[in-house]
This record gives C-alpha cells, sequence and structure tokens, in this order.
C-alpha cells in the first residue's frame, strides 16, 4: 500500500472519529448515569458484600444448574460446529488494518466525548477536577488518527489509569482492566515488529472478557446496586422478582464472557448476540450507552470479523472428542466462576 494510501484512510478514520465525536455532542455529555450500574446507583465497592452464603441461595444454585447445563450443550454444539464448518464459522477475514481502525475510531470517539465531559476519568463514575485531564483525553483521541503515535494514545491511556488508582484504589479499577488492555492493544498498533503485537486482539478480547465477568460477580455480590436499575427500568425484570432477574442477569452476563475467551465454532455469533445485547440497551438507557460502550461494541465487532484467535483454541483439549471437550470447558466454568468469586471476596478485603 502506497503512502498516499495510507493517509487517506486514516484522513477516512479521522473523518470518522469527527463524525461520531459530532454526534455524541448533539446528544449532549452525560448529564444522568443510566447505563452501567455503577455508573447509574449510588455504589461503593468497599462496602460490605453479601457473604457467600447468603450468596448460594436456593434461587442461585437453580440457575447455576441450569446454566451449567446450557453451558455443557452449549459446547458439544459448539464442538460439532468447527468440526463440520471449521473455517466458514470459525474464521473471517485476515485481521489487520480494517479491526485496527475499527478500534481506533470508536476509542477516537469515546476519548473525545470524555474530553467534552470534563469531569470524569476515563468512565463516568471515576470524577475529577484536574484541569490536565480533559485535554489528555483529547490528546489521547487525536494520536489515535496516526498508528504511529498510537503508542502515546496507550501511554496516555495508562497514565489517567494510575492517576485513577491513585485516587480510587487498585480493587475499584479492576473493574476497568478492559482499558489497560486497550492501552496495551494500542501501544502494540505502533509496534507492529515486536512479536507480541500479534497477541494484541487476544489480549483486548480477554482483558473485555474479565471485566465483563467481574461486573457480573458484582451483580451477586450486591444485588441492591442492580435492584435500583430495576427501579428506574421496570420493564428489565419483564414482572419478574428482582432476586431471580439479578441472578439470571449475573449468569448471563458471566457465560458471555467466559464464551468469549472459549467459544470457537459460534464465537463468530456469539460476539454479535453480545454485541445486540448491548445495542438494544442503548435506547432504554440512554446517552451513557451510546457513549460508554464504543469501545466495547467494536471490540465485539473485531470477534465478529476475525473469529477464534490462539487464545480460543489454547483452552481446549484436541483430539479427545467433542463430548470430552464440552465436559473439560464445563468444569473450566465452574472454576472460572469460584475463582472469580475468591479473587472479588479476597481484593475486597484486603
Amino acid at each position: 500500500m502506497t503512502q498516499a494510501a495510507r493517509l487517506g484512510k486514516d484522513l477516512a478514520l479521522q473523518l470518522s472519529i469527527s463524525a461520531i465525536s459530532v454526534l455524541l455532542f448533539v446528544i449532549g455529555p452525560p448529564d444522568t448515569a443510566l447505563a452501567h450500574v455503577k455508573w447509574c446507583t449510588v455504589t461503593n465497592v468497599h462496602d460490605t458484600p453479601m457473604e457467600l452464603h447468603n450468596v448460594l441461595s436456593s434461587i442461585f444454585l437453580t440457575v447455576l444448574a441450569g446454566f451449567t447445563l446450557m453451558v455443557l450443550l452449549g459446547f458439544s454444539l459448539d464442538g460439532w460446529v468447527t468440526q463440520r464448518w471449521p473455517r466458514r464459522l470459525s474464521s473471517g477475514p485476515a485481521r489487520g488494518p480494517i479491526e485496527d481502525r475499527l478500534i481506533r475510531a470508536a476509542a477516537g470517539a469515546y476519548f473525545i466525548y470524555a474530553s467534552i465531559a470534563g469531569t470524569m476519568i476515563l468512565t463516568p463514575e471515576l470524577t475529577t477536577h484536574a484541569t490536565w485531564i480533559p485535554v489528555m483525553q483529547f490528546l489521547i483521541a487525536m494520536f489515535l488518527i496516526w498508528r504511529p503515535t498510537c503508542l502515546l494514545s496507550g501511554l496516555g491511556i495508562l497514565i489517567l489509569y494510575v492517576d485513577a488508582v491513585r485516587q480510587y484504589g487498585l480493587f475499584h479499577l479492576t473493574d476497568y482492566v478492559f482499558l489497560l488492555c486497550l492501552a496495551i492493544y494500542l501501544g502494540l498498533l505502533s509496534l507492529p515488529a515486536l512479536a507480541l503485537a500479534r497477541l494484541r486482539e487476544p489480549l483486548l478480547v480477554g482483558g473485555l472478557a474479565f471485566s465483563l465477568a467481574w461486573t457480573a460477580i458484582e451483580k451477586f455480590l450486591y444485588p441492591r446496586w442492580t435492584d435500583a436499575v430495576i427501579a428506574m427500568h421496570p420493564s428489565i425484570g419483564l414482572g419478574l422478582p428482582n432476586s431471580i432477574v439479578v441472578v439470571v442477569a449475573g449468569f448471563v452476563e458471566f457465560t458471555l464472557a467466559f464464551y468469549l475467551v472459549t467459544g470457537r465454532g459460534l464465537l463468530r455469533l456469539g460476539g454479535a448476540g453480545y454485541a445486540l445485547i448491548f445495542i438494544a440497551a442503548m435506547p432504554p438507557f440512554g446517552k451513557i450507552d451510546v457513549f460508554g460502550h464504543l469501545v466495547v461494541i467494536a471490540t465485539l465487532g473485531l470477534v465478529v470479523l476475525g473469529g477464534t484467535t490462539p487464545m480460543q483454541d489454547r483452552v481446549h483439549l484436541a483430539g479427545r472428542g467433542i463430548v470430552v471437550d464440552a465436559a473439560w470447558i464445563t468444569v473450566l466454568y465452574l472454576v472460572s466462576l469460584w475463582l472469580f468469586f475468591t479473587a472479588y471476596y479476597t481484593m475486597q478485603r484486603t
């Protein structure tokens, strides 16, 4: 590709970032928190979470049994599809400029909007009065226009993350590991010669999965946070008791996050389905969902376009058969759930 062609595509990226940002500016800065649970209720991750014996209610155990069965059956189907159509559903177009520009455009729009908001560090719940932070977030967006300067954007995100940790603590920022992975992803875009550069997509998708799983655990441990959201939007509950809705919502989120790092044959369809969930939430939840989930949806777009990576393949048992592999993944699902619970309680109490 000629230098002129590259500059033309970068200019197109700049225009797309500008167009999205103007649209978001017209919508307006985030004056009400209506999306992410921590953005729409008064929350404090240092509050005492529910004790484990209270979390493991009859409702929780019943829903867990149902989802465990679905995971077993789902991965049996996933394994069959992987064998039957290994290329059609497991691999997409060659990874490269399209996916990179998608992430850069979404991240650029996100950080321009963050700079317009003026009172947030990375996310709406992390507030600040420091005047340098909006400037930093604007520069992060501008440096995304050119691939060689994406490294500076990554460093900017890292600086903001460290500052947020200084103010809010590492435990609070564990929810946003995805942003750390985004910083590394952007840095590696500027360093394509590094061997680690090929790991940037698995790292980004894995970071998203971790953050989604972490917030799923919070639904179990702080059900009152979700209760407040349901009170504002009763249609979410479909008329069911909150105690059921909260647990089911937590398992849906955790299971889909788990599938992002373990799915193969139906991974692209799973990524599309997860993206549709985020998109469908935008009308009822408003501005912050449009603004806050741009990079999340773009990352799920990577999954749809690219399919599997070595990350998904390495967790499976090669040559052991569909049923044995599905059983292994189901065990891994339960172990992962236990590890997340353990990590959350341990970090919260230290």
